[in-house]
């Protein structure tokens, strides 16, 4: 890469899998660290974080770590917008005005506390649109927005049983509460396909990426049966690292 070439902004958005639940950092140290080892100038950018971080990646060995820029716009436990008594990543960005930090790359991963605590799904597509056209609206068309699908849930771990209430009401027993969490998963993954593909269609820079596929161990690269541990932060970073070392090589070469 050009050595006089601008850094790249990027902003992580969504909630505490964006964020790094129990795990600081989530995926985004591991891709910006490996953006980073690939040659290329990057600049995370967000709400919050601004600082260096420490990842020591061998915990025998202190000497053994990378550092990595911490800014990100994750936010812990947030739905899609408010609803009950959850906080709303649309108006926190709305808020924190933090798009106008005018980053060429957004990462989006939203809708997991939706699903989990099966609000409406008319309401959570309705309220996942507003998302998307405030972003739209806000960033450069020269920014492209990748779009995540979100994470198959296991609602039966011994950690976050009680997160899935909303699906125990009546006698449904474990088994069916896991069916009807992941095909409530795979419908709310299928509508914003359907969404972002249409948006894309219209000329708007933007992509949606299957995240779904990444995690499939649970008993390995997750922690709690809805947030990755860092073995599973570390593949979804793999997968980013190689979905923007793509993207940057392509907009090189124009």
């Amino acid at each position: 890469m050009d050595n006089n070439s601008p850094e790249i902004k990027i902003m992580c958005i969504g909630d505490s899998i964006t964020f790094g639940h129990r795990f600081p950092g989530s995926y985004r140290k591991f891709f910006y660290h490996n953006l980073i080892s690939k040659g290329h100038k990057i600049k995370m950018v967000g709400a919050q974080g601004n600082k260096i971080e420490k990842y020591y990646y061998n915990k025998d060995n202190p000497s053994k770590y990378f550092e990595y820029q911490d800014d990100n716009s994750g936010f812990s436990a947030y739905t899609i917008c408010a609803h009950k008594n959850r906080k709303g990543l649309l108006e926190i960005l709305k808020k924190n005005e933090c798009l106008k930090l005018n980053p060429d790359i957004i990462i989006l991963l939203i809708g997991t506390n939706n699903v989990m605590d099966n609000v409406d799904f008319d309401l959570t597509i309705n309220n996942f649109i507003s998302l998307m056209e405030y972003i739209l609206n806000n960033t450069s068309k020269n920014c492209i927005i990748f779009v995540n699908t979100i994470l198959d849930m296991d609602p039966n771990h011994k950690t976050n049983y009680t997160w899935f209430n909303n699906y125990r009401n009546g006698n449904i027993d474990d088994a069916q509460v896991k069916i009807n969490v992941n095909n409530n998963v795979k419908k709310f993954n299928n509508k914003i396909r359907e969404i972002i593909n249409n948006y894309k269609n219209k000329n708007y820079n933007i992509r949606i990426e299957d995240l779904n596929h990444i995690i499939k161990d649970f008993d390995n690269l997750m922690v709690d049966g809805v947030h990755p541990n860092n073995n599973g932060y570390e593949k979804i970073g793999e997968f980013w690292t190689e979905i923007i070392d793509k993207y940057l090589k392509e907009i090189n070469d124009m």
